[in-house]
């Protein structure tokens, strides 16, 4: 579970990271952009936390 932390630690970064440089009319963009990244890392997430509690549901 520590490397999705890392991950999401990542998308953050490297989506806000760039609203330092671009110019003020494309901010708007990134941000954006970053949801849509943050969104995607938060579906993956909940699929593998659903494969996790079924395999641990079918072990006991």
């Amino acid at each position: 579970m520590g490397y999705f932390y890392i991950a999401v630690a990542l998308l953050a970064i490297l989506s806000g990271g760039p609203l330092l440089v671009v110019p003020q009319h494309t901010t708007q963009g990134v941000i954006f952009g970053g949801r849509i990244l943050l969104v995607i890392a938060a579906l993956l997430a909940i699929r593998r936390l659903d494969r996790t509690v079924k395999r641990v549901g079918v072990s006991e």
